[in-house]
């Protein structure tokens, strides 16, 4: 009978229907999830890019990209004259709900990792810290302009208060 058959495409239809519409809400809720999942690192996208603080004497670089969904990372070079004083891959990770910066520094700590956690941030603030650390404890990026940056490494070394600060501008 073609009504009986018309009434079985047209519920195959509807259900198709209710099945897509379905799938596009859960598929944005999960979009929405997986931003919701790496909001600490998402504070962070503005130290995304290349870059660079040049003297006459000292040239230093970062350059930071997005590894994947929960990790960014940053090669960083500081050379003097012809010297390259150091070299240190970052990597700036969420995981659960804190973020780490973890750098290893070439010739430093054995070539390990050295662990900082976000212990303070704003929209253009991050504080990492790290107490047990000989030198720095405390490691912190601001961004003054969207193409200036400016980083800061402090604590006690030697028992003294110490810190070393950078300004970085933005590479196009």
């Amino acid at each position: 009978n073609s009504s009986t058959m018309k009434n079985i495409i047209l519920s195959v239809a509807v259900l198709g229907i209710v099945l897509l519409v379905n799938s596009c809400v859960s598929s944005g809720l999960k979009n929405e999830v997986e931003l919701n999942r790496f909001k600490e690192l998402k504070k962070a996208t503005w130290l995304v890019g290349f870059w660079k603080s040049e003297s006459k004497e000292v040239f230093m670089s970062e350059i930071w990209k997005l590894e994947n969904d929960s990790t960014f990372t940053a090669d960083a070079l500081y050379i003097m004259g012809k010297d390259t004083l150091s070299s240190e891959t970052i990597v700036l990770e969420q995981r659960g709900k804190e973020l780490f910066y973890i750098p290893k520094i070439k010739g430093q700590n054995n070539d390990k990792t050295v662990e900082f956690k976000l212990t303070s941030s704003t929209s253009k603030n991050l504080v990492f810290e790290n107490k047990t650390h000989d030198f720095p404890q405390k490691i912190s990026y601001t961004q003054i302009t969207s193409d200036s940056i400016t980083a800061e490494v402090s604590g006690k070394e030697n028992g003294k208060a110490s810190s070393i600060f950078f300004s970085f501008s933005k590479q196009k």
